[in-house]
């Protein structure tokens, strides 16, 4: 079997090697992925995340046996049409989850303390208002606060564990009610469980002092115009999904103060994000690098591998 994929690490290939599966490691565009595929006769594709994957490459492609993503995704039409056409699907679990908990803090505790502007103005204005800017920045803590969690997916337990840790009041909600198990590893080796019951989604939104998305809908927002309205007054919000976040709303939040503050990874219009959020500067932003971390790559290589091999047997 032949199957595309890019910086896989060096095992991972030598699994697949040794199940007779052939890496091609060569970059393509999506205007040229068709006719590669069927050049090559590609049989397996792994994806870097969903929004790269239609339904159509499966009517186009015939060969295509194996789709893989180097992200834990979550069921849409297309996923539901490739396995309805008898195509194995595989994605990563749990690879990602400590890098994306890990960037929902790098932006939110940056954004309690005023990081993302100190960063702009201290260059420009350091040398000749310090003391003004000194006086403009005054944070908040975090511990005590209640965090809001859409997503009781491996990433929000990820996150759950990180705000208990800060000493913060974690309640967590979902598409579908469930209750989980957060459990702490300490260095030396004692595990603290934590059992979180699902809370209204609607609670979520009324009595969180910050809400953290990394969890979104097939068709709508997760957070739309209407929702802004049950939110606490100076909410800070960090999100991680793609399309989870209406941003002409968002954007009107911050600026009637209803919204503190975003953290945003990912935008409705990738690669291209609006340029009202690139300049807005109550914004802390990134690329959607969530789950760019060596640590979490090598995961997903080496989970991915195993997972592919599995099925194949």
């Amino acid at each position: 079997m032949k199957i595309l994929a890019t910086n896989l690490t060096i095992d991972a290939k030598k699994l697949l090697k040794a199940s007779d599966i052939e890496v091609i490691d060569t970059e393509i565009t999506q205007n040229e992925l068709i006719n590669f595929i069927e050049n090559q006769y590609i049989e397996g594709i792994i994806f870097d995340k969903l929004e790269d994957f239609n339904s159509d490459l499966i009517d186009t492609c015939t060969s295509i046996k194996l789709i893989a993503f180097k992200d834990n995704i979550e069921e849409n039409s297309d996923i539901q049409y490739a396995k309805d056409q008898g195509i194995h699907i595989v994605s990563v679990s749990n690879a990602t989850s400590v890098a994306k908990a890990e960037l929902t803090f790098a932006h939110l505790l940056g954004m309690v303390r005023f990081l993302h502007q100190s960063n702009r103005e201290m260059p420009l204005e350091g040398d000749i208002n310090f003391d003004v800017l000194h006086n403009n920045f005054m944070g908040t803590e975090v511990k005590d606060k209640t965090i809001g969690i859409i997503g009781m997916n491996n990433t929000g337990i990820e996150i759950a564990k990180i705000a208990i840790g800060l000493g913060m009041k974690p309640l967590m909600t979902d598409h579908q009610p469930k209750n989980v198990l957060v459990p702490i590893e300490f260095y030396d080796g004692q595990t603290i469980e934590f059992h979180i019951e699902y809370s209204d989604f609607n609670d979520v939104l009324s009595k969180s002092d910050f809400l953290i998305i990394n969890t979104k809908s097939d068709n709508s927002f997760i957070l739309d115009e209407h929702h802004f309205e049950q939110l606490k007054n100076g909410v800070g919000i960090v999100n991680l999904e793609q399309g989870a976040i209406n941003e002409i709303t968002l954007l009107n939040a911050i600026e009637h103060k209803k919204v503190t503050f975003a953290g945003l990874d990912a935008f409705e219009h990738q690669p291209t994000p609006e340029i009202q959020l690139l300049m807005n500067p109550e914004l802390s932003l990134s690329p959607n690098v969530g789950s760019k971390t060596y640590e979490a790559q090598l995961k997903i290589s080496n989970e991915l591998a195993n997972a592919i091999v599995n099925i194949l047997e």
